[in-house]
C-alpha cells in the first residue's frame, strides 16, 4: 500500500501567526492556501486514491476537497491524525517557537498535563494509525494532516530521529510518499 502524507494548506492562523490545536475552533484556509491545495492537486491528479483521511480540523478537510478537484473519492475523518495538543491554543506561535528553541528542542517539554501530548505521544498515535491501515485493503491512500504528524511520519518511515524530525519544518501542502 502506498500512503501519501500531506500537510494542510496555509490557514488564517498561519498568517496571523497563531496556534490552533482545538478542532472546535474553525480556522479556514486562505486564498493563498487554496492555490497551494490546487497546485498539490495538480501534482497528485494521476493518483488513483482509494480513500482520503483527514483530521477533525477544518483546514485539512478544505485542503482535501481542493486537492481532489472533481474526483469523487471518500473522505473520512480519523482522530489519530489530529493536530498535537500542546496547550498553546490561540497564542502567538512565536511563544511556542521560543519555548521550543529554549528547550533545546526537547520533544517532551510541552507535555504540561495528561491531556496534552509530546511529540513522542503523537508519533505513537501515528504508528497506531499506520498499523491499522496495514490491515485495510487500500492500494493508495492520501492522508491530509498537520506538520507534527508529517514530521512523525518522516521519523517512522525514514528512520529519522525524533529530535531531527521535530526540528525540520514541513511546509503547507508539502507531501511525503511511503510504502507500507
Amino acid at each position: 500500500m502506498r500512503v501519501i502524507f500531506i500537510r494542510h494548506a496555509q490557514s488564517e492562523y498561519n498568517v496571523k501567526n497563531l496556534v490552533n490545536q482545538d478542532f472546535k475552533i474553525k480556522v479556514d484556509i486562505t486564498e493563498y492556501g487554496r492555490r497551494q491545495a490546487k497546485e498539490a492537486g495538480k501534482k497528485l491528479e494521476n493518483e488513483k486514491f482509494d480513500i482520503i483521511f483527514v483530521s477533525d480540523f477544518l483546514r485539512t478537510q478544505q485542503t482535501a476537497k481542493i486537492v481532489l478537484g472533481e474526483r469523487e473519492i471518500e473522505i473520512k475523518v480519523n482522530k489519530k491524525i489530529n493536530e498535537i495538543k500542546l496547550g498553546y491554543e490561540g497564542e502567538d506561535a512565536e511563544l511556542y517557537r521560543k519555548d521550543r528553541r529554549t528547550s533545546g528542542m526537547k520533544i517532551n517539554l510541552f507535555k504540561k498535563s495528561e491531556e496534552l501530548e509530546s511529540f513522542h505521544d503523537v508519533k505513537l498515535r501515528i504508528e497506531k494509525f499506520v498499523n491499522w491501515l496495514k490491515n485495510e485493503k487500500y492500494k493508495i491512500v492520501l492522508i491530509v494532516t498537520h506538520e507534527i504528524c508529517c514530521q512523525c511520519a518522516r521519523s517512522i518511515f525514514e528512520g529519522i530521529l525524533e529530535e531531527e524530525a521535530f526540528s525540520t519544518p514541513v511546509g503547507n501542502c508539502e507531501f511525503f510518499e511511503y510504502e507500507i
